[in-house]
């Protein structure tokens, strides 16, 4: 759900994100970091269903990525959403250098 850097289309695409860009205009209005928390529309749900978390995760191990990615998104609206949208995220697991909470 949080990679929507252009730098990280081919990562996303590596994850089962086929359209970062769909995924992007569907989702960022519930990530990032300013703005309330919202319920996540049916059209980003669609979206999310096709992240394959754990290799998002993988990929979030390189501090770099991890940085640069919530630099712009808010790591609990993410997980709000990706929960939101029947992903299985447990509090306290690793997801690469970050800590669901």
């Amino acid at each position: 759900v949080g990679l929507f850097a252009s730098e990280n289309q081919v990562l996303a695409q590596i994850c089962g994100i086929n359209n970062p860009s769909a995924l992007q205009a569907q989702c960022l209005r519930f990530v990032k970091k300013s703005g309330p928390m919202q319920k996540p529309t049916r059209g980003c749900c669609k979206e999310v269903k096709g992240v394959d978390v754990r290799c998002v995760c993988n990929r979030l191990s390189d501090n770099n990525i991890a940085q640069m990615v919530l630099s712009r998104i808010s790591l609990q609206k993410t997980v709000s959403v990706a929960r939101s949208c029947g992903k299985k995220l447990p509090s306290g697991k690793k997801c690469g250098s970050i800590t669901i909470p």
